[in-house]
């Protein structure tokens, strides 16, 4: 059965003991990963430089968000064909997306409270009424929040 892992944030969570030779064989058992990082250094101060490398060359998919590392800024450039300075100066809302025999793409991020249940979400639904309270405040409209 084909397995896909995606691990959001990856650099900033606890180190795995031997990741790089388990990215190296999983590939080969129908497994992917998909490692989601904001810079190379942080990848290679969980792991060192060679570990780092074997884990992001064997990735089938790599996502990233942006950041001001000019190091990684340099490495998505080569990958995506475009100059350093495009990568560290894209738009929030952008990220660059490689999957292993396809070119990469630059794609703009979900916002994910565009997303007809996010109203349903407890949280979401608190956030969504203090933004139209503020909205309502701002445009000297009646606080509908004070009726609840």
């Amino acid at each position: 059965m084909p397995v896909r892992i995606i691990f959001d944030d990856f650099a900033t969570n606890t180190r795995i003991s031997g990741f790089d030779n388990l990215m190296s064989v999983i590939r080969s058992r129908n497994i992917s990963a998909s490692i989601i990082i904001q810079s190379l250094s942080q990848l290679e101060v969980l792991y060192g430089k060679a570990k780092s490398t074997t884990i992001v060359n064997n990735c089938d998919t790599c996502l990233y968000l942006g950041g001001q590392d000019v190091e990684s800024a340099r490495y998505i450039a080569v990958k995506a064909n475009q100059g350093p300075n495009s990568i560290l100066n894209m738009p929030l809302d952008a990220t660059y997306l490689f999957v292993r025999g396809q070119a990469p793409r630059r794609v703009t991020k979900y916002d994910l409270r565009t997303h007809k249940a996010y109203r349903e979400l407890p949280v979401a639904g608190a956030n969504a009424v203090r933004k139209e309270d503020t909205w309502h405040a701002l445009n000297n409209q009646p606080d509908r929040a004070a009726s609840f």
